[in-house]
C-alpha cells in the first residue's frame, strides 16, 4: 500500500510552556546524559557509540511518565490517518540534546535482524522541543520515494511521524541547543 504522504506531522501539537516545562523537568531529573549508539554493521553485536554516525546526547525517559503518554496519542493518531500499521505498543521514549557539533548521519530505525528488539519498530515519533530561533543547523530530514531529501517542519511544539524504515538524517548543529524526543510505535512484522 503506497502512503499518502511519507511522513505527518501535527503542527503546535504541544504548548510552548508545556515543551519549556519537559526541557526543564528532564534536565533537572537525576540521571545523567548517555551519548547517542547505533547498530553496528554486524547486527548481533550490541550497539556502539560512532561519533562518525552519530553525536548526540540522550536520556530514556520511562514509558509511565506523562510525556510519553501525548506521545503515544500522536503517533496512534498519524497512524490512523495516514500509515495504517499493526501498532501494538509504545517501545521507547529518548529526550534527545543536540549540542554544537552534534548530529545523526543517514539512517533508519529499525532492524532486518529478527533478534534486534528495534526490529519491531514501525513508526518513530519526533517531537520537536526547541524553538528554531534557539540553534542554527540542526535541520530534521526524510528521504520520499523518490531518493529526494525533504525538510521535515521544525516549528517548537510540532510532531512528526514516519516509518521506521524510512532514511532520515539531522544535520549538524552550527550553534546553541536543540532538544526533542524520539520514539517508536512497534508491532509484528510486515506481511
Amino acid at each position: 500500500m503506497k502512503l499518502k504522504y511519507p511522513y505527518y506531522f501535527f503542527e503546535n501539537a504541544i504548548p510552548e510552556k508545556i515543551c519549556d516545562l519537559i526541557i526543564s523537568s528532564v534536565e533537572k531529573d537525576s540521571f545523567r546524559y548517555l551519548a547517542g549508539t547505533v547498530l553496528p554493521r554486524n547486527e548481533k553485536d550490541a550497539p556502539i557509540s560512532n561519533d562518525n554516525i552519530r553525536k548526540v546526547n540522550l536520556k530514556s525517559i520511562p514509558i509511565e511518565c506523562w510525556i510519553s503518554s501525548f506521545v503515544y496519542h500522536y503517533g496512534i493518531l498519524a497512524n490512523q490517518k495516514n500509515f495504517f500499521y499493526d501498532i501494538k505498543e509504545l517501545s521507547q521514549v529518548d529526550f534527545l540534546k543536540y549540542n554544537e557539533g552534534m548530529f545523526y548521519d543517514t539512517h533508519v530505525d529499525t532492524s532486518l535482524n529478527s533478534d534486534d528488539p528495534s526490529s519491531k519498530r514501525k513508526l518513530t515519533i519526533i517531537v520537536q522541543l526547541s524553538d528554531r530561533s534557539d540553534y542554527s543547523g540542526g535541520e530534521v530530514y526524510v528521504y520520499d520515494d523518490r531518493g529526494e531529501l525533504e525538510l521535515l517542519p521544525s516549528k517548537k511544539g510540532t510532531i512528526i511521524v514516519f516509518a521506521s524504515n524510512r532514511l532520515h538524517k539531522v544535520d549538524k548543529i552550527k550553534s546553541g541547543v536543540r532538544y526533542s524526543i524520539v520514539s517508536w510505535l512497534n508491532g509484528p512484522e510486515f506481511k
